[in-house]
């Protein structure tokens, strides 16, 4: 629940730099989601995987170590999202007729 609270004024955020540049935020506030939720879900798959090759198989991993790893990662990405969208170039203003 926290991370869609997170996610909702992340999106807020984007739309204002994005505004500011003269740009449309609603394809980049989508993309947002999905990188979150794509890196969580990548690195969750790659954090058990690495669970089960250190501590055998026969062993589930536990969620918490699981969740501790993809929530890191997917707040990098995010943060690496939001460096690339602050150095866009402002888009020009085309005159309407």
């Amino acid at each position: 629940m926290i991370e869609i609270l997170i996610l909702y004024q992340l999106c807020k955020k984007i739309g204002e730099i994005l505004r500011g540049k003269n740009r449309g935020p609603t394809g980049y506030q989508v993309l947002l989601v999905l990188i979150w939720f794509g890196t969580e879900f990548f690195s969750a798959i790659a954090a058990s995987i690495v669970y089960m090759i250190m501590y055998g198989q026969k062993e589930q991993p536990p969620l918490l170590v699981i969740y501790a790893a993809a929530l890191p990662t997917a707040a990098l990405a995010v943060w690496l999202y939001f460096v690339i969208l602050k150095n866009l170039p402002q888009k020009a203003v085309e005159p309407q007729n």
